[in-house]
């Protein structure tokens, strides 16, 4: 199952897509069930469920399904008080990983764009902490300032000020150039062969 959907990306056809989310959402429906059918509720079949859902949600981030993740953060919502394995909080950080991959694309701005709630939620929780919300905050780097102060401002309203967050909403690269401003390094690099 992991194999095939490595190779699920924006190219895929509608038909690939479909296919991948229809494994996927059984998967979920199973992981967020409570009390567990018998026979499956023990670690193995968690531990499925959960790489099932990791590699879903990178194979979604590839392919600009966001509307997906966001289905899917609502059963993590219904199931939280009963997750085995990872807690909703960190079904939060996953998500931010997976689907803008170790590069932004922008997906995680969109997640939260299409499903503030989830987030509200998460803020809410005891299990959100500083250092994680700044994590998940620079998934949000590179998204407009509308939604950088909507995340501030949940984040302060729930949990006061965090050292760090405001900085990973709008830093820069050691460079100064925004995060999309690879033309312009491309620029400087190319300037200094040519100086060599």
């Amino acid at each position: 199952m992991f194999g095939k959907w490595k190779e699920i990306n924006a190219n895929s056809s509608e038909g690939e897509i479909q296919a991948m989310i229809d494994e996927l959402m059984p998967c979920v429906e199973l992981y967020v069930t409570h009390p567990k059918p018998r026979g499956y509720g023990g670690a193995s079949i968690i531990n499925d469920c959960t790489s099932s859902m990791l590699c879903g949600f990178e194979a979604l981030g590839r392919c600009g399904r966001m509307d997906v993740v966001s289905d899917i953060l609502d059963k993590l919502i219904v199931g939280k008080d009963h997750l085995k394995g990872p807690d909703y909080c960190m079904w939060i950080s996953h998500i931010q990983r997976c689907v803008d991959g170790f590069r932004g694309t922008g997906n995680f701005a969109k997640v939260f764009s299409l499903n503030p709630v989830a987030f509200q939620v998460y803020f809410e929780s005891e299990r959100s902490i500083p250092n994680q919300i700044v994590r998940i905050a620079e998934g949000l780097n590179g998204a407009d300032d509308i939604l950088k102060k909507q995340f501030e401002q949940m984040a302060i309203e729930h949990k006061g000020a965090i050292y760090g967050l405001h900085e990973a909403l709008y830093k820069r690269n050691d460079f100064g150039f925004d995060d999309d401003g690879e033309e312009e390094e491309n620029s400087i690099l190319n300037a200094i062969k040519n100086i060599q």
